[in-house]
Protein backbone atom coordinates (compact mmCIF):
# COMPACT_ATOMS: atom_id res chain seq x y z
CA UNK A 1 0.00 0.00 0.00
CA UNK A 2 3.07 2.19 0.76
CA UNK A 3 4.21 1.99 -2.65
CA UNK A 4 0.99 2.82 -4.18
CA UNK A 5 0.09 5.59 -1.73
CA UNK A 6 3.91 6.97 -2.33
CA UNK A 7 2.79 7.19 -5.86
CA UNK A 8 6.13 4.87 -6.96
CA UNK A 9 4.38 2.28 -8.76
CA UNK A 10 0.63 1.35 -9.44
CA UNK A 11 -1.23 -1.54 -8.87
CA UNK A 12 -3.85 -3.28 -10.78
CA UNK A 13 -7.39 -3.86 -9.19
CA UNK A 14 -7.10 -8.22 -9.30
CA UNK A 15 -4.09 -7.40 -7.01
CA UNK A 16 -5.79 -4.76 -4.58
CA UNK A 17 -8.90 -7.17 -4.32
CA UNK A 18 -5.75 -10.32 -3.86
CA UNK A 19 -4.09 -7.87 -0.74
CA UNK A 20 -7.25 -7.46 0.98
CA UNK A 21 -6.16 -10.37 3.62
CA UNK A 22 -4.79 -10.14 7.11
CA UNK A 23 -1.41 -11.32 5.73
CA UNK A 24 -0.65 -10.27 2.42
CA UNK A 25 3.06 -10.85 1.99
CA UNK A 26 2.49 -13.88 -0.16
CA UNK A 27 0.50 -12.16 -2.47
CA UNK A 28 3.24 -9.15 -2.32
CA UNK A 29 6.09 -11.92 -2.84
CA UNK A 30 5.15 -14.05 -5.51
CA UNK A 31 3.44 -11.29 -7.18
CA UNK A 32 6.68 -8.72 -7.21
CA UNK A 33 9.19 -11.94 -7.85
CA UNK A 34 6.98 -13.14 -11.22
CA UNK A 35 7.06 -9.45 -12.37
CA UNK A 36 2.59 -9.62 -12.58
CA UNK A 37 2.67 -6.31 -10.72
CA UNK A 38 4.31 -2.92 -10.64
CA UNK A 39 3.75 -2.02 -7.31
CA UNK A 40 4.54 -5.83 -6.14
CA UNK A 41 7.63 -5.39 -7.64
CA UNK A 42 8.70 -2.20 -6.39
CA UNK A 43 7.64 -3.06 -2.61
CA UNK A 44 10.15 -6.19 -3.23
CA UNK A 45 12.79 -4.75 -4.37
CA UNK A 46 12.37 -1.77 -1.73
CA UNK A 47 12.80 -5.40 1.14
CA UNK A 48 15.81 -6.45 -0.77
CA UNK A 49 17.61 -3.21 -0.25
CA UNK A 50 16.71 -2.23 2.86
CA UNK A 51 17.23 -6.54 3.96
CA UNK A 52 20.18 -6.51 1.96
CA UNK A 53 22.02 -3.45 3.40
CA UNK A 54 20.74 -4.57 6.95
CA UNK A 55 22.52 -7.74 6.28
CA UNK A 56 25.57 -6.20 5.23
CA UNK A 57 25.39 -4.04 8.54
CA UNK A 58 25.25 -7.31 10.62
CA UNK A 59 27.71 -8.64 8.65
CA UNK A 60 30.14 -5.87 9.83
CA UNK A 61 29.57 -5.84 13.29
CA UNK A 62 30.04 -9.89 13.88
CA UNK A 63 32.19 -10.71 10.76
CA UNK A 64 30.98 -14.16 10.17
CA UNK A 65 33.33 -15.90 8.65
CA UNK A 66 31.60 -19.32 8.21
CA UNK A 67 28.64 -17.45 6.31
CA UNK A 68 25.45 -15.29 6.64
CA UNK A 69 22.33 -17.76 6.97
CA UNK A 70 19.15 -16.08 6.52
CA UNK A 71 16.13 -18.22 7.85
CA UNK A 72 12.32 -18.12 8.59
CA UNK A 73 9.23 -17.88 6.34
CA UNK A 74 10.24 -14.71 4.39
CA UNK A 75 13.94 -16.09 3.49
CA UNK A 76 12.16 -19.41 2.14
CA UNK A 77 9.49 -17.56 0.07
CA UNK A 78 11.97 -15.39 -1.51
CA UNK A 79 15.13 -17.35 -1.97
CA UNK A 80 15.52 -17.06 -5.79
CA UNK A 81 15.30 -13.10 -4.88
CA UNK A 82 17.84 -12.91 -2.32
CA UNK A 83 20.16 -14.97 -4.38
CA UNK A 84 19.99 -11.81 -6.79
CA UNK A 85 22.17 -9.08 -7.88
CA UNK A 86 19.81 -6.30 -5.87
CA UNK A 87 19.99 -8.13 -2.45
CA UNK A 88 24.11 -8.28 -2.96
CA UNK A 89 24.66 -5.21 -4.30
CA UNK A 90 23.19 -3.66 -0.84
CA UNK A 91 24.85 -6.03 1.12
CA UNK A 92 28.38 -4.69 -0.36
CA UNK A 93 27.22 -1.20 -0.69
CA UNK A 94 29.72 -0.31 2.50
CA UNK A 95 32.49 1.73 1.15
CA UNK A 96 35.56 0.79 2.09
CA UNK A 97 34.35 -2.47 3.81
CA UNK A 98 32.53 -3.84 0.80
CA UNK A 99 35.98 -5.69 0.05
CA UNK A 100 35.39 -7.53 3.55
CA UNK A 101 31.92 -8.46 2.58
CA UNK A 102 32.58 -9.99 -0.45
CA UNK A 103 34.41 -12.60 1.65
CA UNK A 104 31.11 -13.78 3.40
CA UNK A 105 29.26 -16.26 1.29
CA UNK A 106 25.40 -16.05 1.86
CA UNK A 107 22.72 -18.64 2.35
CA UNK A 108 19.11 -19.43 2.52
CA UNK A 109 18.60 -22.25 5.01
CA UNK A 110 15.59 -24.11 3.70
CA UNK A 111 15.33 -26.36 6.66
CA UNK A 112 11.42 -26.20 7.47
CA UNK A 113 11.69 -27.65 11.12
CA UNK A 114 15.38 -25.10 12.04
CA UNK A 115 13.54 -24.26 15.02
CA UNK A 116 12.67 -27.64 16.27
CA UNK A 117 15.88 -29.06 15.44
CA UNK A 118 18.05 -26.19 17.19
CA UNK A 119 15.65 -26.42 20.49
CA UNK A 120 16.25 -30.09 20.53
CA UNK A 121 20.31 -29.48 20.11
CA UNK A 122 19.80 -26.98 22.93
CA UNK A 123 18.31 -29.45 25.30
CA UNK A 124 20.44 -32.11 24.84
CA UNK A 125 23.12 -29.47 25.43
CA UNK A 126 21.63 -28.68 28.70
CA UNK A 127 20.62 -32.44 29.76
CA UNK A 128 24.45 -33.26 29.36
CA UNK A 129 24.99 -30.51 31.40
CA UNK A 130 22.93 -31.27 34.13
CA UNK A 131 23.95 -34.90 34.17
CA UNK A 132 27.73 -33.81 35.14
CA UNK A 133 26.32 -31.62 37.92
CA UNK A 134 25.99 -33.38 40.93
CA UNK A 135 22.14 -33.12 42.76
CA UNK A 136 21.90 -32.33 46.04
CA UNK A 137 20.78 -35.85 47.52
CA UNK A 138 24.27 -36.87 46.10
CA UNK A 139 25.95 -34.03 48.01
CA UNK A 140 24.37 -34.53 51.31
CA UNK A 141 25.17 -38.57 50.66
CA UNK A 142 29.04 -37.84 50.50
CA UNK A 143 28.95 -35.75 53.34
CA UNK A 144 29.10 -32.25 51.90
CA UNK A 145 26.54 -29.25 52.91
Amino acid sequence: QFVVDQGLARSSDETRQALDIPDPTPVISRRGQNGDDPACAEALSMFLSLAGSECGNLALRTLPRGGLFLTGSVALALRKALRGEEFRAAFLDKDRMSETLATIPIAVVTEPYLGLLGARHAAIGQAAIRSRRPTSWQVTAQGGR
